[in-house]
């Protein structure tokens, strides 16, 4: 489904907590940090490729922005994943603790066009990135009191740039998981019940199944 300005219960965040934002390139990352001040937030930057996984205990927020737009996209892909994954497993009880407390929330930014793939524009980003998604929605149904948010944006940075306060919003405002913003207006996955016509398989015992992700839900919830 697509909306216009999506509205929304926004969490609060307590004094004295700060939002982390995962360093990028592009500038994506410095403009968040900016949104997030210019509401009263506390927010920083860290990097997760060159350093450490860091604990952070007076997290409130964890933005995870890949560095897709850069000429070296290619070769981080897969350790920026793993890293990502690392940081949120390191630092779940300090948001959970937060959540608990008053608010938390956890993103994972994509660049999938503003749709999760499903606009009838291209986009160019390197598909693995898709995976950050993919652990959001595991990280929705284990953390109960944090508000997981799996955000698509667009696959231009200029765009991007236009779109970061609204995209801010979004983190903290309550509703479905997957969440894709283009301008004005919000990109929702459902999923649809489609008739089957029932038929006997063809299948033999020497037949072989291979069951992978990507049913949007956790593969559609099994």
């Amino acid at each position: 489904n697509q909306i216009r300005f999506y509205n929304g219960a926004k969490i609060e965040i307590s004094p004295g907590k700060t939002v982390y934002i995962t360093k990028e390139s592009s500038g994506l990352s410095d403009r968040f940090e900016k949104e997030f001040k210019s509401a009263g937030l506390k927010a920083r930057q860290i990097d997760i490729l060159d350093s450490p996984i860091p604990a952070l205990e007076d997290a409130a927020g964890i933005v995870l922005v890949p560095d897709v737009f850069s000429s070296n996209a290619e070769a981080i892909k897969f350790d920026f994943l793993n890293a990502a994954f690392d940081l949120v497993k390191k630092n779940a009880e300090s948001l959970t603790a937060s959540g608990k407390e008053k608010g938390a929330f956890l993103t994972g930014v994509s660049f999938m066009g503003g749709a999760f793939g499903f606009s009838t524009g291209k986009f160019c980003t390197d598909p693995v990135f898709a995976g950050l998604p993919g652990f959001i929605k595991t990280a929705a149904i284990e953390f109960k009191h944090v508000l997981c948010r799996a955000l698509d944006l667009p696959d231009d940075p200029k765009t991007c740039l236009e779109n970061a306060e609204a995209a801010v919003s979004l983190m903290m405002t309550q509703g479905e998981v997957e969440m894709g913003l283009n301008g004005d207006s919000c990109s929702i996955t459902h999923l649809a019940p489609k008739a089957v016509e029932k038929k006997t398989p063809a299948v033999t015992d020497k037949d072989i199944f291979a069951i992978t992700g990507g049913a949007k839900g956790v593969t559609a919830a099994c």
